[in-house]
């Protein structure tokens, strides 16, 4: 959650700073403003936090698992024929 916590006062300010200008009620300002920030520091935590290990670990994040290899892909099935396995995949 600090990834979280660290990246959502920027989208904040910036949002808030033109939302605030609008001719509108103040709840509507208010989930402008709030839904904006959440869909802004979800985008930018998964675009340039989540999956670069420089910036995971600058967050305070553990290394990324390894993805265990998919054995439905064509390529795993083709390797399965290759070697003679009988094993249905599916």
């Amino acid at each position: 959650m600090l990834p979280f916590y660290v990246l959502h006062q920027t989208p904040i300010v910036i949002i808030g700073f033109y939302v605030v200008q609008l001719d509108v009620g103040l709840l509507a300002k208010y989930l402008t403003i709030s839904i904006a920030a959440l869909v802004a520091t979800v985008v930018v935590y998964d675009l340039c936090v989540r999956r670069a290990a420089i910036t995971r670990a600058l967050c305070g994040m553990p290394p990324a698992r390894p993805q265990a290899p998919r054995t439905d892909s064509p390529r795993a099935v083709e390797q399965a024929v290759e070697q003679g396995e009988s094993r249905r995949v599916g």
